[in-house]
């Protein structure tokens, strides 16, 4: 897995990619907008594994192939 201090650059690169709002992607992880908005800060040190594996799940459903 790549170094978790780049997992939120990623996931913000993606989710705009995509034309999701921090909203949109908290919805579909039954997480809140600003717990999105600190991943993507990387004010999170880590993201757990379980975490991960949603986000991943969930940038795939909108059409990311490139994520993984």
């Amino acid at each position: 897995m790549d170094n978790y201090k780049n997992i939120g650059k990623k996931i913000k690169e993606e989710r705009k990619t995509l034309k999701l709002t921090q909203k949109e992607l908290a919805k579909e992880l039954k997480i809140s907008r600003s717990y999105v908005s600190r991943i993507e800060k990387r004010i999170l040190e880590e993201i757990k594994e379980l975490l991960w594996n949603s986000v991943n799940k969930a940038l795939v459903s909108y059409g990311c192939t490139t994520f993984i």
